[in-house]
């Protein structure tokens, strides 16, 4: 099986929410995909080649789909401010 490294340039913004700006992908026309991020399916080109990965599929997706893909707290360019990340706070909105 060979997967493709993704060749179109994503678009990388942020939001600012909570204290936290929250980096995220935007590439794409279309109905609107919102990929979110968990274990390591990935925006981030590092896992690009790896079958789980959104890096994999990105360029995919984007024939079809405007797709939205954001970091979750400290993957990508989304920072945290430190402590451990768990899953009650990646659930929260509220800062720690």
């Amino acid at each position: 099986m060979s997967i493709k490294e993704s060749t179109a340039v994503a678009q990388g913004q942020y939001i600012s929410a909570n204290g936290l700006d929250i980096d995220y992908l935007d590439q794409g026309e279309g109905e609107p995909l919102v990929l979110l991020h968990g274990g390591v399916v990935s925006t981030n080109s590092i896992w690009a080649g790896v079958p789980v990965a959104y890096a994999s599929h990105m360029d995919t997706l984007a024939e079809r789909f405007r797709v939205i893909a954001p970091d979750t707290r400290g993957c990508g360019r989304t920072r945290h401010g430190g402590g451990p990340i768990s899953f009650d706070l990646l659930a929260t909105t509220s800062p720690p």
